[in-house]
């Protein structure tokens, strides 16, 4: 439950006339008469209180005058021999008096009643038909109380021996009990004061307990976090037990590549000595011939295998599985005693100790791996086992049912960021996991990679397993770790070369995060607390975000990227200028411009007809002009070379947006403020508005070709015709559209069949009559895809359109999107087919187009999307052209 207010606190009693006055009742006390009452409860952020409605109004039976606060609480009244207790969060703060009646009923109505209405918020509301104990209350509040999110997780393995152990604290511990062990039942029993196994290991208030001495390889630790509520009661809250496992002495090495001197047939060959062929799940060796190696008779001389290994390793053991054979008794191909070298780089070989026995199979399902070998650490890519003799010393033949090699991890591992990660932060801090041994570790990074492999980069020696570099924006980094120490040998162990790639941009601001929620509720992010604006500032005539009463503030629509812009509106009438101002420091944006490569500062802005003045920026009050047209309805970005801003741009504290000139006034939009590392290519806009008045201006012609296919997306097949595929009727949930196509003369035709429509006049008909229905249904899309574009040409594709009526309110949002691969610049618009000149071009009985550019690359569509704004039925287009 949460509330925000207070309520009228009376003193407890169990009888007379209280509860009448000032009371916050989320639980309606029902009147019982003079032996029964029913119980309820008033809540407010001063207390809480249980009141008892028999025949003399309602005394408080229990009453707990307490500051409990404004946020979400857990509060559960208990009743046993008719005297309640009140739990606060899983705590009892208070018992009250014993109740006089013959009865106290549950209540059967929640909100409140006439003498006092709770406010505030409900949540997960229970009624229980007996006394719940103290560990059952814990319980539910479990999300509130209890330690949790693990780390080590529960049940990890492979966890170094080294470690640390941290969790997430319960809402209101104010210490914690930590319990560790090797056994379940001793974390899970021992408690502060019974402790025979020396589990407990104190009391703290930080929610993290570093073990202190390395783990034992392989054992499996268990763990406990008891949360301690603060005085006066100071309740514990037991804790699950967690366990998890430490890393193991060596480790399977994987990808192994054998060749052997000789097979005895081709299913028995030295593949199935690392193939796991003929292993169950418990590692039990079965007895098939088909899962082992077997040498052929006629090999001339004692029988090889060879391991070749993924890079060199510090070798551990090796586990040997000898041939298993149902004839094993009997013929006994198992090698007895063997040879054992190895070698880095294949040439050059070294054996190990001396002749080396391995214990016979039994020749039956189920064998277990018998032999362990000691490598002694020996630094190897390649291991070679020569067969000296067999168990059987009856034929030239010898054999091996599986052969495993561990190895110790003395190699970094485990990257982070990981292996070809992109996107990642400028900020980044890398980690590894470190080589066991290592005294300490060599870092190479650098954007070359050769440089990085060859070692020829500045090297950073570190001693933890983390390093922070200094990154820039948009660049592919390579980075290796080598773990040294000189009292080892080999002393150095190189890890592979990784790559990651940084993030393209930083955001300033991409207006995404704001919201209409009320400055003093949580959560509250408004746009107008971030970027000051000219409210109640004489001299400034700037308002940003919409201002409408019960609607948003934030523009939905008309939006570059993500989900919504901000639209700022100035007027240069009423004030000598209009500017917004944010404090960079509260963006969570760097505010040291020169870091990170940083080169240049873009943003987008969506212009409208009418709108007068000239856009300019400030940073720290360095004034940058030659901003877009914002007379223009469509996406522009802006892009701005710091290199020409004055000014200190290692702190900049502040970032101004202004619309400049006497008498300038409109609105227009922002989106996408970002910091890039190049200076980008500042183009105009990519669509444009153009009026037409005569033949001339249209630029589209009947008798045109048009060569890339249209396709409405939406199942229906079409005509294709000189290469330009039409649908002569269209049907879909939300809309029809009428498109049609001469097919006798491949030219374009109106919805009548009418062919030849070039402009004149009043521009009533152009080439062809679309026709898009709407349905009544705000909300409703077509999609066309153009597709069968060639790489590098530039396209300039436009929609046709006319006034249709001065009273209606026909108007659509358009979007181009380039899709699929290459960059994508989505533009957004409106058009309005009537008067509506706050959203598209002012119509007067003409016609105009909406032009659209771009240059399209290797396997690029362009997909044109139209949703319909309003309720009005229909909407017309005259017109579309890939031309």
């Amino acid at each position: 439950i949460r509330t925000s207010v207070t309520h009228e606190v009376d003193a407890e009693s169990n009888a007379g006339t209280g509860g009448v006055n000032g009371q916050r009742y989320a639980f309606d006390p029902q009147h019982g008469g003079q032996t029964n009452a029913g119980a309820g409860l008033s809540i407010g952020t001063n207390g809480i209180s249980v009141y008892e409605h028999g025949g003399g109004y309602m005394p408080v039976i229990a009453g707990y005058e307490a500051e409990i606060g404004d946020d979400w609480n857990h509060i559960m009244i208990v009743y046993d021999n008719k005297q309640p207790t009140i739990y606060l969060n899983g705590r009892a703060v208070h018992t009250g008096l014993t109740s006089p009646r013959g009865v106290v009923n549950a209540p059967i109505r929640f909100g409140g009643m006439n003498y006092g209405f709770f406010e505030g918020l409900m949540d997960e509301i229970q009624i229980y038909s007996r006394a719940l104990t103290q560990s059952e209350i814990q319980s539910m509040v479990g999300g509130f109380e209890a330690a949790s999110d693990p780390s080590p997780a529960n049940e990890a393995t492979d966890v170094p021996r080294v470690v640390v152990l941290n969790w997430t604290p319960g809402k209101f511990a104010a210490q914690h009990d930590v319990y560790f062990g090797t056994a379940f039942d001793d974390v899970d029993s021992a408690t502060a004061t019974v402790d025979p196994a020396g589990v407990y290991k104190g009391r703290q208030g930080d929610a993290t307990y570093s073990i202190g001495e390395r783990l034992d390889f392989g054992q499996t630790y268990y763990w406990r976090i008891d949360e301690v509520n603060a005085a006066p009661d100071n309740t514990i809250f037991k804790g699950d037990v967690w366990q998890f496992t430490a890393e193991p002495v060596g480790y399977p090495i994987e990808n192994i590549a054998v060749t052997a001197s000789s097979a005895n047939r081709d299913d028995e060959g030295p593949d199935n000595t690392v193939n796991g062929s003929g292993l169950d799940a418990d590692d039990l060796h079965s007895s098939e011939n088909t899962g082992m190696w077997l040498s052929n008779i006629t090999d001339p001389d004692k029988a090889r295998i060879q391991f070749e290994f993924d890079r060199v390793h510090k070798l551990y053991q090796m586990l040997v599985w000898n041939y298993n054979s149902s004839v094993e008794p009997v013929v006994g191909f198992g090698i007895k005693e063997a040879t054992i070298e190895y070698s880095v780089d294949g040439a050059d070989w070294a054996v190990l100790g001396g002749a080396h026995e391995f214990a016979r199979g039994t020749g039956v399902g189920g064998y277990a791996a018998n032999t362990t070998v000691d490598l002694d650490g020996a630094a190897a890519r390649y291991v070679r086992i020569t067969a000296v003799s067999n168990w059987g010393g009856i034929l030239n033949q010898f054999g091996l049912s599986e052969v495993r090699f561990f190895y110790i991890p003395v190699v970094a591992s485990e990257p982070d960021p990981g292996f070809g990660a992109t996107g990642v932060g400028v900020d980044a801090v890398l980690s590894f996991r470190a080589g066991r041994e290592a005294d300490k570790h060599d870092v190479y990074i650098s954007t070359d990679e050769q440089a990085v492999m060859d070692g020829t980069v500045p090297v950073i020696s570190v001693t933890e397993p983390s390093y922070a570099p200094s990154l820039d924006l948009d660049s592919t980094y390579y980075w290796r770790i080598d773990e040294v120490n000189d009292a080892e040998t080999p002393s150095t162990w190189q890890s592979e070369t990784w790559s990651f790639s940084t993030q393209e941009y930083l955001v300033i601001d991409d207006f995404e995060s704001y919201n209409d929620t009320p400055a003093d509720e949580e959560g509250s992010n408004l746009v107008y607390e971030m970027w000051i604006d000219g409210f109640g500032v004489a001299t400034n005539g700037s308002t940003i975000g919409y201002t409408e009463l019960y609607q948003p503030s934030m523009e939905t629509l008309i939006v570059y990227e993500g989900k919504q812009s901000v639209p700022l509106s100035y007027d240069n009438t009423v004030a000598p200028y209009s500017e917004v101002t944010a404090n960079v420091a509260d963006l969570n944006v760097v505010q040291d411009w020169t870091k990170y490569g940083i080169k240049s500062l873009s943003l987008s802005v969506f212009g409208a007809v009418g709108n007068s003045g000239q856009l300019y920026l400030k940073i720290n009050n360095a004034r940058v002009d030659g901003g877009p047209d914002i007379s223009q309805p469509g996406w522009q970005p802006w892009n701005i070379d710091l290199s020409t801003v004055g000014g200190n741009l290692t702190s900049v504290t502040s970032l101004t947006i202004g619309i400049d000139g006497a008498n300038a006034a409109g609105r227009l939009y922002i989106d996408s403020i970002h910091l890039y590392p190049q200076v980008r290519e500042t183009t105009g806009p990519v669509f444009s508005y153009v009026k037409i008045t005569n033949d001339a201006d249209c630029g589209i012609s009947a008798n045109n070709t048009y060569t890339h296919k249209l396709d409405f997306g939406q199942g229906s097949p079409g005509a294709l015709i000189n290469g330009v595929q039409f649908d002569a009727y269209n049907s879909a949930a939300n809309g029809t559209l009428n498109f049609n196509r001469e097919v006798a003369t491949g030219l374009l035709s109106d919805h009548a069949g009418n062919a030849n429509h070039n402009v004149s006049g009043s521009l009533v008909d152009l080439l062809t009559d679309m026709y898009y229905n709407g349905a009544n249904a705000p909300g409703g899309t077509t999609t066309w895809t153009l597709s069968g574009l060639t790489a590098g040409q530039t396209y300039n594709t436009r929609i046709y359109t006319r006034q249709w009526g001065a009273s209606d309110s026909r108007n659509v949002t358009f979007v181009f999107d380039p899709d699929g691969p290459g960059p994508r610049s989505d533009s957004t618009g409106k058009i309005s087919q009537d008067n509506a000149t706050s959203v598209g071009l002012a119509n007067d009985n003409d016609a105009y187009y909406i032009n659209y550019q771009f240059t399209a690359v290797e396997g690029q569509d362009l997909v044109i999307t139209l949703t319909q704004d309003n309720n009005n039925q229909s909407w017309h287009l005259y017109g579309l052209t890939n031309q």
